[in-house]
């Protein structure tokens, strides 16, 4: 008689003990399957049974010099902790590592898709969540998903770690990994067609559609209070699957458990490298979570000199070496210091980004869509999520502030063409969010750049915004407060704002009292006139 059907026997048998109407299906798994078996493992089996009075209980038999591990479970139970984890996926988690039904595979194999299919649709959510911003850039290797899975379920139950650590080892993971995507794929393409991806290329790209999933603040709890219930039903189902089990078997567990635990104690999938955007040098992995100092030296940068740029909290910094020039920004925690007294100042009035993440994702969209729009950019060299960094090409020219202090003759025409630029932005449904002479660059070819994106996001809202605070801050860099000069930049601002597409309803929201009172601590008396001029200008 051989192996599947020594099995089939014990588990029928079980079946019978238990009063089940009948064994709907039997599934090996385990280090039998994964093949980091030793000669005393177990073999351990999934029995699906109809009318499992007992819902799901342990069965120990002997095997050989082993057991036959047996995890009896009603079918109706079953296909419920795959569709909703209503055992914390106790049972359907076992369906994410290699496998062999030994009967019904058309059955299980139809709920080895819907697994899939759920764990992908909540991992995918969870990317779709994080980088929205970015979405439709946004590039996923499939074998992100169950290196994710895998990783959570080690995290909240420490045991499977050692399991897990031994199956991914070696040619041995690999295997195992190819085997695990070959069900996942199916689960992929029934995503697809249903419009929330697109796979190509060997890529999974989100479409935004799958942003209808996600149901706001509710996300969030739903998100953080599910880890926590599966935490607690995984265990209290450990617990009560083996409460019949003799306690010289349950001992030899538990032991077994505490020494997996130890040896997993160290165990962490690296789940890096799976996630991908497009820069202006190509398609890069941008989760690699690489030391700056490995990046410069891929660059050529071999003893590159670094200088902090721009005021005090900044963490922009000029890289020189070798004849090349760089620039890297940081986003990290030390900036924060600038961004929430910004934010609580201007509330009122419009809402500024604080977290470093999405500082990061707001800049990397901005330079994008200024690239695609024929917009003046500077070009992205790299971009790191997980160390919050971005490397792109320096543009050699003038600070518009810089421009303003020395009172250059072209500072009317620039402000023309500043307002054209900001015009169409507007036109093309952004918003820039911080817009000061400091962040504008009169480059050496002519164009002007906006520096500093860290606040653009798709908005139609709070357009005055941008206007309001850039002719704020512009009058405080003018020198003696030149009320004549201030004018005209006014004049040549509209002038060039109106050409470039904007709108006077955008106007008259920047001329609005609430702008005004914002910036009414801060400038000089004389900025008054900038509310002045503005409804001149709309009502003339």
């Amino acid at each position: 008689m051989d192996l599947s059907n020594s099995i089939l026997e014990l588990v029928d048998k079980v079946a019978s003990e238990e009063g089940a109407e009948s064994v709907r299906a039997v599934i090996l798994y385990g280090s039998r399957v994964s093949g980091y078996a030793r000669e005393d493992s177990d073999y351990d089996v999934i029995a699906v049974m109809d009318g499992l009075s007992a819902r799901i209980q342990y069965h120990y038999k002997p095997f050989g010099r082993v057991k036959l591990a047996i995890l009896a479970v009603d079918r109706e139970i079953f296909e419920a902790d795959i569709r909703d984890s209503i055992l914390g996926d106790f049972v359907s988690g076992r369906l994410f590592t290699p496998f062999i039904p030994l009967s019904n595979r058309e059955y299980v194999r139809m709920w080895e898709i819907s697994m899939k299919r759920r764990v992908a649709l909540e991992e995918l959510l969870e990317l779709a969540y994080t980088y929205k911003t970015v979405i439709e850039y946004l590039l996923i290797d499939p074998t992100y998903i169950p290196l994710c899975y895998l990783s959570r379920r080690a995290k909240t139950y420490p045991p499977v770690g050692y399991s897990y650590k031994l199956m991914l080892s070696g040619d041995r993971g690999e295997k195992n990994l190819r085997i695990i995507m070959d069900g996942l794929y199916e689960a992929l393409k029934s995503i697809e067609s249903d419009g929330y991806i697109k796979l190509q290329d060997g890529f999974i790209q989100l479409d935004r559609s799958i942003l209808s999933l996600i149901d706001g603040k509710r996300y969030i709890i739903k998100r953080i209070s599910g880890k926590m219930v599966r935490v607690v039903k995984s265990y209290t189902v450990h617990t009560y699957a083996g409460r019949d089990v003799f306690l010289k078997v349950f001992l030899e567990e538990f032991i077994s458990k505490l020494l997996r635990s130890y040896r997993a104690s160290d165990f962490k999938l690296d789940i890096r490298g799976h996630i991908y955007l497009p820069t202006h040098r190509g398609i890069q992995v941008a989760d690699r979570g690489e030391a700056l100092s490995t990046i410069l030296k891929e660059l050529g940068f071999e003893k590159p000199k670094v200088r902090r740029i721009g005021h005090p909290f900044s963490l922009t910094y000029l890289v020189d070496g070798d004849g090349k020039r760089i620039l890297v920004k940081m986003y990290g925690r030390f900036d924060l210091a600038k961004w929430i007294p910004v934010s609580l100042w201007s509330q009122l009035a419009v809402d500024f980004e604080v977290k470093p993440k999405n500082r990061l994702l707001n800049e990397y969209l901005g330079l994008m869509k200024f690239s695609e729009e024929g917009l003046p950019y500077t070009p992205i060299i790299c971009i790191d999520l997980r160390k919050l960094y971005m490397v792109r090409e320096y543009v050699y020219g003038e600070s518009l502030k810089s421009m303003l202090k020395r009172c250059s003759e072209k500072i009317r025409e620039i402000y023309g063409l500043l307002g054209s630029l900001i015009g169409r932005i507007h036109n093309l449904g952004y918003r820039l969010g911080d817009v000061k002479p400091s962040h504008i660059l009169f480059g050496s070819d002519g164009r002007l750049y906006i520096l500093d994106l860290e606040q653009f996001k798709e908005s139609n809202q709070s357009l005055g915004w941008d206007i309001a605070e850039l002719l704020y801050l512009t009058s405080i860099e003018i020198p003696n407060g030149d009320l004549k000069l201030l004018k005209d930049i006014i004049d040549s601002f509209v002038d060039g704002y109106i050409a470039g597409g904007g709108t006077t309803e955008t106007l008259e929201d920047a001329s609005s009292f609430r702008y005004y009172s914002v910036f009414t601590p801060l400038v000089p008396i004389e900025s008054g006139f900038i509310f002045k001029k503005l409804k001149e200008r709309i009502y003339s």
